[in-house]
């Protein structure tokens, strides 16, 4: 099914030459108005050598929107080199938009990766892409106030275990920051990562029963008190107790009718 539709762009630099409605999925087919220049030497004497069509995935306007988009190939006179055009809306070779990837991410904040996912019908790894890209830009420009108290704990994600360690701000429920792996090396890494000021002001570390955290904050913050998580310890006794029980505990003789054992616990 074919229809055509307006739908207002708002991307400077593109000109929309014909839109239309294919199976729930608004097209929208543009072409770039920005000047050519080399990306090698930067000339602006360049030629045309042909263009192909490229597939952008922007943000959705009541149904799921795609720019097609001519982009144009190019020789350039100065340099002898070939060159594609590009648009600062577009996500480097990715195919996708600035804006819609931000919308992903925003999304994301709030919502199950799968089910913004669903929602917005591209892949799972798309949304976990643009989160993570963003979150590092946010994280990098906000300013967090040295925490008194640090907290050191293992997290995994997805089936595959990937572990992570995470280091928090228990008093301001804030996470600080996550490192890939969770042995002595992550959290030696993430600790120098912290700046002097922050590392200096730092007095309490809670942390687990996992001796290699003891360690590395031991080395590099001699001056903070370790504290035991109470949830790990509480845990640990609780198994301890529960190894304890289980042999020596209350066995019961179930005897049959007929004199005979039918079941023991």
């Amino acid at each position: 099914m074919l229809d055509r539709i307006d739908v207002p762009l708002d991307l400077e630099g593109f000109e929309v030459t014909g839109t239309e409605v294919v199976e729930d999925v608004i097209e929208v087919h543009v072409r770039s108005t920005r000047r050519p220049a080399c990306h090698h030497c930067g000339s602006l004497d360049v030629t045309g050598h042909g263009r192909n069509e490229r597939r952008i995935r922007d943000r959705s306007c009541a149904f799921a929107t795609v720019l097609r988009w001519q982009q144009r190939r190019f020789i350039c006179v100065d340099c002898g080199k070939t060159c594609r055009e590009r648009h600062p809306e577009i996500a480097g070779r990715r195919s996708i938009t600035h804006r819609f990837r931000r919308r992903l991410f925003e999304r994301a904040c709030a919502e199950p990766f799968t089910d913004v996912a669903s929602s917005e019908a591209v892949s799972a790894y798309r949304v976990e892409e643009a989160f993570e890209h963003h979150a590092a830009a946010e994280i990098i420009a906000r300013y967090i106030e040295p925490p008194r108290v640090l907290a050191i704990d293992e997290s995994a994600f997805r089936k595959r275990f990937r572990f992570h360690t995470v280091f928090s701000d228990p008093e301001r429920g804030a996470i600080l920051d996550l490192v890939e792996g969770r042995g002595k090396g992550s959290v030696y890494g993430g600790l120098v990562a912290m700046s002097d000021q922050v590392r200096a002001d730092i007095q309490t570390v809670v942390i687990d029963c996992h001796w290699p955290y003891r360690r590395a904050i031991e080395e590099v913050l001699p001056h903070a008190r370790v504290v035991a998580d109470k949830f790990h310890v509480i845990r640990a006794v609780d198994a301890a107790a529960h190894r304890v029980r289980v042999p020596h505990g209350r066995r019961i003789r179930v005897v049959g009718r007929d004199g005979g054992l039918t079941r023991q616990h």
